[in-house]
């Protein structure tokens, strides 16, 4: 495992199974938006891998984890412009345009669904949460260069 990836994975989990893991998850996006389009594939790349990796960059942050932080820093940079080699900018703008649902339901349920998780308390739904989520959102969309 390279160098860039070994201090992530600590606090990561197994996030990153392996040294070539974000370009896996841009080919996995290739082949959603091959099979349920570009809108699918960049909920699953930017809205759910990508946003878990801005949440960590503000995980590390938040605890004064410099050395964390600055590798998070480097793995969002790579990661851009791996989706930007992969995704036409207007596509990807045109994805951030659309008020995305953060995390890994912005992509596999349904708003009904996602409703029903937020009122049974499976997913955490408050003030605070909408504005980590803001935050976070802000922070994409400054590394994919789109004002909001």
């Amino acid at each position: 495992m390279n160098q860039s990836h070994a201090g992530i994975i600590t606090t990561m989990g197994k996030i990153f199974i392996n040294d070539n893991q974000i370009q896996e998850w841009v080919q996995t996006a290739e082949g959603i938006s091959e099979d349920f389009g570009t809108d699918k594939a960049l909920r699953y790349l930017i809205g759910e891998k990508f946003c878990r990796l801005v949440s960590i960059l503000h995980d590390a942050r938040k605890q004064g984890d410099k050395e964390e932080a600055a590798q998070a820093e480097k793995l969002l940079l790579e990661f851009t412009a791996l989706t930007k080699d992969a995704f036409e900018s207007h596509q990807i703008r045109e994805y951030f345009q659309s008020h995305p649902r953060l995390g890994v339901h912005g992509h596999i349920a349904s708003e009904e669904q996602h409703a029903f998780l937020v009122e049974q308390g499976a997913i955490e739904h408050s003030i605070d949460t909408e504005l980590l989520d803001a935050l976070i959102f802000g922070d994409m969309l400054k590394y994919f260069g789109i004002s909001a």
